[in-house]
């Protein structure tokens, strides 16, 4: 009789995650948890918006779907930020894979400034990319990332990252 894998799922596996991974034996351990900042809104004058995860549009639910917001465009990285903008009512999403991607489709589109919703560990590539292209770019910190430590005794043959497990 072979054994089971061993995998350690750095996050909480949905039900039909882990029915895909039967084959496996799975260990969950969320190494990271999310915490929204309360009350965080929308300035007015944003024409252009930004957002690299589903994270950042979270926070701001309540001012997209209850507020007549109208924005020139909104840029977003991955399909699930784009479906939960879509879930808010937020159409003609302009998306792309990475932030990368995204900021020289910003730089394409001959954007002159952008409001970027972000998190306190957010990947440097897309505001650097536009700031060295003359792109302004004004940073909203609505969420924040932190690490749980924890140690594990038992041996795994594979960790599976969340970051996989969003793609």
């Amino acid at each position: 009789m072979t054994k089971k894998k061993k995998i350690l799922v750095t996050r909480i596996l949905s039900q039909e995650q882990r029915d895909k991974l039967a084959a496996f034996e799975i260990d969950e351990a969320a190494l990271i948890s999310v915490r929204y900042i309360e009350n965080v809104s929308i300035p007015d004058k944003v024409r252009n918006i930004v957002f690299t995860s589903k994270n950042s549009v979270i926070p701001l639910r309540e001012n997209i779907s209850n507020k007549q917001l109208s924005f020139e465009r909104v840029f977003c990285v991955g399909e699930q930020t784009e479906k939960l903008l879509l879930q808010y009512g937020v159409a003609h999403v302009v998306r792309e894979n990475s932030a990368e991607a995204l900021a020289y489709k910003i730089i394409e589109e001959k954007i002159e400034k952008v409001d970027f919703f972000c998190g306190n560990l957010r990947r440097e590539e897309l505001p650097l990319i536009l700031e060295e292209n003359g792109i302004i770019v004004t940073e909203h910190e609505v969420y924040k990332t932190e690490f749980t430590p924890l140690k594990f005794k038992k041996h795994y043959d594979a960790i599976l990252s969340s970051a996989l497990l969003a793609c």
